[in-house]
């Protein structure tokens, strides 16, 4: 009887795993993206994320130098929310506009816009949030 129920259990949790994992998306992100989610990785910069409306957290953070004798300067933003809705098995790309200067990184990082690549080939351009914006948009949607 004992067995039986060992059997039924490993059943029941590779059913489980399963389901998981074919319900899961997976999303690459640039260098200069750090992800701040508590989600499998799937390699540098892809993670694994349940299908369905997502909020995912990041920091900007590169390096620039002006001339090969500079040690260069680090730009980071604070903490930038994305959301988004993913599909079950799908895979997407997050890419950003050229970043070539420490201006154009500052710039970005007040106005933070991504572009959304799908394994089907669409695009979606998407704005992340700064924690003002995230709040705002949470509490209207009250």
């Amino acid at each position: 009887m004992k067995s039986i129920s060992t059997i039924a259990t490993a059943l029941v949790a590779f059913l489980l795993f399963a389901s998981a994992s074919v319900a899961a998306a997976s999303i690459t992100f640039p260098d200069v993206l750090e992800v701040h989610n508590d989600v499998p990785s799937q390699g540098a910069n892809t993670f694994e994320f349940n299908k369905g409306r997502q909020l995912i957290e990041l920091t900007y953070r590169d390096i620039f130098a002006d001339n090969a004798d500079d040690s260069g300067a680090w730009i980071k933003s604070d903490p930038l929310y994305l959301t988004l809705e993913l599909a079950a098995d799908a895979h997407y790309r997050i890419t950003l506009p050229n970043i070539d200067s420490e201006q154009e990184a500052r710039a970005f990082i007040q106005r933070p816009k991504v572009t959304l690549i799908g394994s089907d080939g669409q695009v979606e351009p998407l704005a992340l949030l700064n924690h003002q914006e995230l709040m705002a948009m949470i509490w209207i949607s009250k």
